[in-house]
């Protein structure tokens, strides 16, 4: 396993801000979402100071915890998402990635696209049955590589619906559990609890 250096602060601003603006001229909407390359064992949780780049960009979820303990994947079930309340930005939800990522996987166990999806499909039996968000990682250009039909993705999308998994797509799902906190936290404040966000 190789140790990729990571950007200077400077330039991990720059980059932020350059991609969000690019993103916003294309789309006409800010992201408000970011997944960290390859990921990382609790994600950007001890590191404030990315986190506040990327608040300030106006991200607010991620998926930056995709490893595990040994800094390495599968990422297992037992993590789910939650808020940064703890470093600081009770708005920003972490995400996380679970199970494998498509290009790490290949680069273990080969490109038969058939046992990725069997494994992916094994993960979403998994989550399924145990309540679970389950988030995947695929990149484009493995797809353009070795399904550029996109069969192995519609069959994974099928699998899902099949185990009667809703599939949302990180916006929607961040402004959902924004929403219900919202919500639970007015009720609690009619209580006199203290409100959190």
């Amino acid at each position: 396993m190789s140790v990729i250096a990571g950007a200077s602060i400077e330039d991990v601003e720059e980059e932020i801000g350059r991609a969000s603006d690019a993103l916003e001229h294309v789309s006409g909407r800010r992201p408000l979402g970011f997944t960290a390359p390859y990921t990382y064992y609790r994600g950007l949780m001890d590191r404030q100071d990315l986190l506040s780049i990327l608040h300030d960009h106006g991200i607010r979820y991620l998926r930056s915890f995709g490893r595990d303990c040994h800094d390495w994947q599968p990422r297992e079930l037992n993590r789910q998402p939650f808020w940064c309340d703890a470093q600081g930005y009770p708005e920003m939800l972490e995400l996380m990635i679970h199970g494998w990522m498509d290009c790490i996987w290949h680069q273990e166990m080969g490109w038969d696209n058939r046992a990725y999806m069997e494994r992916v499909c094994d993960w979403l039996k998994r989550a399924s049955a145990q309540d679970k968000v389950f988030s995947d990682c695929q990149h484009d250009w493995s797809n353009i590589q070795d399904d550029p039909s996109m069969e192995m993705t519609r069959a994974i999308v099928l699998r899902a619906q099949s185990l009667g998994m809703r599939i949302l797509k990180g916006n929607q799902y961040y402004q959902e559990c924004r929403d219900a906190r919202r919500e639970r936290n007015r009720l609690l404040s009619h209580l006199g609890s203290p409100v959190e966000f």
